[in-house]
């Protein structure tokens, strides 16, 4: 992988820089006038704490048009800065809230670790020579096929320790949503903070299926037919879709790319369906070289990749014509010239935020057309259930219920009495008919519920119509009951497996929830993209 650009030195072009603000600060360009303020600007005369960033953003655009700066490399960085910090003050927010500069990048220096290992193991300087050399060490932790078996020689001793610790690291494997983040938070402290620079040692990053938990993040009973299409890296990008507008993707993949400077690939496992992930594996590959151009920018100009949408929107804004309040006396010809190579850098910045938006987008849409067929399996498995019922089963013991109401689940009959009644009660919870035995001072109904007409009709629809999550609960405790008692009937077995498939549909379907509102967003975003070229009549998408 070629080596990361390092930042260029600006030690030689601040004063020059300096020198021509200085100039600027005479009446010529207008900086002493008042009509050009951030209340004239944005329309929020409150704002007058941000006066001196217009002062140094109009200083900084009759730079960029000069011939002599146009080829400053910390000009353009510096422009982009104040533009973030203006896009924050326009959205009504604070600048001095914004992100510190290069947060998300320390890694891209490209730093010796002076003082720390590596993951290189030193020769021995003891005397006594060891029975097996240190050299030896790390190539035999290679072998072993589980990180457990690592993780334990790593607790050996100090050597054992330093040689299994990069190994270990080499290939992470991410089995939760909470083990990512704390993975995450481990990279991000950056390599001074921790006694080991373990982003470095990340090789490939490994996302199987998850242990347990759903979609909805907000308890452990998901729906185990949809857990095997989904990875641990897909329900982190659906738990944390509420982020902010502006990214292009997920901070997780940024992160992996600006911290992790040898990480090579992105994986996703589905057990012994391997085969299901080999497109999405090419689309993350695709991703992740895409988010490490954005990183790579992101160092350069200081600024995190959720802020640059907007940095470059407001200079998009700003540019859009000459007679903006903030170029009140400024020559044209000077905002011309700005204008050319602003509209250039901001062209290629949004054309490498719209490459990993549509990669993820692809990652997203790839991921949720596995969760749509085994939601479409659910469906015709439980439409193909309601089949095989036997109707005449549950229409006699429904009359014999009518005929003889005393016979009901509360009654102390055989576990095969009780399981047909717990059939009887399933079916009117689900088609919302009240149940005989809860209205005792009723008269008795000859007509029994349900009849052979009726569940003909209703079971040639799945799910059964109007079925909410509160049925569903209620089904799934009679469900339960029936497991409870050790009934031995063919029948029962069959209704009662298709209750299942109800209860399991209907869960999926809010698990799916979430899926649909990450999709509507990713949608959303691109139509920004989409405006912001018909806007400023530009083309960056490719």
């Amino acid at each position: 992988m070629p080596p990361m650009p390092v930042r260029p030195s600006s030690t030689s072009e601040t004063p020059r820089v300096l020198s021509r603000l200085r100039l600027l600060e005479t009446a010529e360009y207008g900086i002493g006038s008042d009509d050009w303020r951030l209340s004239a600007v944005f329309h929020r005369p409150g704002e007058m704490a941000s006066h001196r960033l217009l002062v140094v953003f109009r200083g900084l655009t009759v730079c960029l048009a000069h011939p002599q700066c146009s080829k400053e490399s910390n000009l353009w960085a510096a422009l982009l800065g104040i533009a973030e910090r203006l896009a924050l003050v326009k959205q009504g927010e604070s600048w001095k809230s914004s992100i510190p500069r290069n947060s998300n990048c320390d890694s891209l220096r490209q730093d010796k670790h002076s003082g720390k290992q590596s993951g290189v193991v030193p020769p021995s300087k003891s005397p006594r020579s060891p029975v097996l050399p240190p050299e030896l060490l790390p190539h035999i932790f290679k072998f072993l096929p589980e990180q457990s078996d690592i993780h334990t020689c790593a607790l050996v001793c100090r050597l054992w320790h330093r040689c299994a610790i990069p190994i270990l690291y080499r290939t992470p494997n991410l089995l939760s949503v909470e083990s990512t983040r704390c993975f995450l938070s481990l990279i991000n402290q950056g390599a001074n903070r921790t006694l080991w620079p373990y982003a470095e040692f990340v090789r490939r990053i490994h996302f199987p299926l998850p242990i347990n938990g759903s979609l909805r993040g907000d308890n452990n009973n998901g729906c185990e037919m949809l857990r095997t299409a989904y990875t641990s890296l897909f329900r982190l990008v659906v738990l944390d879709r509420e982020r902010s507008e502006g990214a292009a993707a997920h901070q997780l993949f940024f992160d992996l790319s600006a911290r992790c400077s040898n990480l090579e690939a992105i994986e996703e496992s589905f057990g012994m369906n391997n085969s299901a992930g080999l497109l999405t594996q090419t689309v993350l590959q695709n991703l992740l070289r895409s988010c490490r151009n954005v990183a790579t920018l992101t160092y350069q100009v200081g600024i995190p990749p959720a802020q640059l949408t907007g940095a470059c929107t407001l200079l998009l804004e700003f540019f859009e014509g000459e007679g903006q309040p903030i170029w009140r006396g400024i020559s044209s010809d000077v905002i011309r010239g700005a204008r050319s190579r602003v509209l250039e850098k901001c062209r290629m910045t949004l054309n490498r935020l719209s490459t990993c938006m549509f990669l993820e987008a692809q990652y997203l849409a790839l991921s949720a057309q596995r969760l749509l067929d085994q939601y479409a399996l659910m469906y015709y498995r439980g439409f193909a259930g309601a089949t095989d019922l036997n109707l005449d089963f549950v229409v006699r013991a429904a009359e014999k219920e009518a005929k003889h109401p005393s016979i009901g689940v509360e009654s102390k009959a055989p576990a095969d009495a009780d399981s047909i009644a717990l059939v009887l009660q399933a079916v009117r919870l689900l088609f919302h008919q009240p149940m005989s035995h809860s209205m005792p001072e009723q008269p008795i109904i000859v007509t029994s519920f349900p009849t052979r007409a009726f569940l003909e009709t209703a079971l040639g629809i799945f799910p059964p119509s109007g079925i909410n999550s509160e049925t569903v609960e209620l089904i799934s405790e009679i469900i339960e009951q029936y497991e409870r008692l050790d009934a031995d009937q063919p029948e029962v077995d069959l209704w009662f497996r298709w209750f299942r498939d109800i209860v399991v549909w209907q869960r999926a379907g809010i698990e799916m929830e979430g899926v649909k509102e990450l999709l509507r967003k990713s949608m959303a975003r691109m139509e920004v993209f989409r405006g912001m070229q018909r806007r400023f009549g530009m083309v960056f998408i490719d």
